[in-house]
This record gives C-alpha cells, sequence and structure tokens, in this order.
C-alpha cells in the first residue's frame, strides 16, 4: 500500500500560498496568524507562538492574510503594525478591522512606540491586546502562553 508523502503535500500547500508560509509546532487545533512586512519581527513573533503550541500562519502582507484569515479557523491574530516610518503598512488597517470584527480571534495588535493615536484606534477596534514596541521574544511567548489557555478554556466550554 502507498501513502502519500504528507511533508511534500505540505511543502506543495506553502509554495502554492506564498507569501504566506505554514509551520506547525504541535498537532492541534490551534492556529495563529502572524502578519509582519519585517523578516526579524515576522520571525520572532512566529517563533513565540510556536513556542506556546500554536500552529502557525505567516504572512507578509496584508492581503495574503485576509485571504487565509477568511478560510481558515483562527483562534489568534497577531499584526505588526509597526514600521520605520512610523505609518501602518499598506492594508494593515482594513485588515485590522475584518480581523476584529470575528469575534472569535483574540486578536493583538503590535504597534508603534509612543503612538497614541494608533493605540487608541487598535483598542477602538476591540484588539484583545495592543503591545507598543514589542522586540522580547520571551515578553511575546508568554503573551501567546496565555492567548493559548484562553483558547483551551473556550474550546473546553464549547
Amino acid at each position: 500500500m502507498h501513502y502519500p508523502n504528507l511533508e511534500v503535500t505540505q511543502a506543495l500547500k506553502s509554495v502554492l500560498t506564498d507569501p504566506a508560509t505554514r509551520k506547525s509546532s504541535e498537532p492541534g487545533l490551534f492556529q495563529c496568524l502572524v502578519v509582519s512586512e519585517d523578516a526579524l519581527r515576522r520571525d520572532m513573533l512566529r517563533r513565540s507562538a510556536e513556542q506556546s503550541g500554536w500552529e502557525t500562519v505567516v504572512c507578509t502582507e496584508a492581503d495574503s492574510a485576509l485571504r487565509i484569515a477568511l478560510r481558515t479557523l483562527l483562534q489568534l491574530a497577531i499584526v505588526d503594525l509597526e514600521s520605520a516610518t512610523g505609518q501602518r503598512p499598506e492594508g494593515f488597517d482594513p485588515l485590522l478591522r475584518k480581523l476584529a470584527e470575528t469575534s472569535d480571534i483574540l486578536l493583538v495588535a503590535c504597534g508603534n512606540d509612543g503612538n497614541i493615536q494608533e493605540e487608541i484606534w487598535a483598542r477602538q477596534l476591540g484588539v484583545w491586546l495592543y503591545l507598543p514596541a514589542v522586540i522580547d521574544v520571551e515578553g511575546m511567548t508568554t503573551m501567546c502562553d496565555e492567548a493559548r489557555q484562553i483558547a483551551d478554556r473556550r474550546v473546553a466550554f464549547s
């Protein structure tokens, strides 16, 4: 009997959905969307989520992230709003709005340090957490641990 090579199938899916990539830290139903234009921050956010047991889907741009969000059952979304210019990356406003409309998603916005207007805007949308100037893997992992505990409780009570 022949079984298909699951790794090849997964790799093909990753290539077909580029610029989004999937990475699983352990089997389960807890999926986290990570969106950031910055490669170093994107990798740090992904590693933090995976260390907490989240299956991650990583996107570099808002359009890809929105397509993923519309077809995937997500429990956590981490959107990196930080940029060198202090302005939100293109397309991230509507992405954050759409994710905020989905009540089952714990939404984390990583913003620009000192940008009070951005923080007010994100909190008015209803983000679960607004984190200015995130640079710490351990702190993000702790936050992802907390989100995982909330997701576990939601499953237990549903």
